[in-house]
């Protein structure tokens, strides 16, 4: 979607904004509409945000601390 600076409680980076949007079911018969939102930070190799939407479910997780490798 995009590729921009994004803001995390970690710093600053740059990021590819990564939507995904589809339906979640299982065999026990659940079955709900989800949104997924990825920010992947190629400095970091690994997302640094990502936001889930599930039904009535909602979840956030993000990077709080980065250190570059030496």
């Amino acid at each position: 979607m995009s590729y921009k600076e994004e803001t995390v409680e970690a710093g600053t980076f740059m990021a590819y904004t990564i939507q995904y949007t589809g339906r979640t079911t299982n065999s026990r018969g659940y079955s709900a509409n989800e949104t997924e939102v990825w920010l992947y930070a190629p400095a970091v190799k690994n997302f640094i945000k990502l936001t889930q939407n599930q039904g009535d479910f909602h979840y956030v997780e993000e990077l709080i601390e980065y250190s570059k490798p030496k």
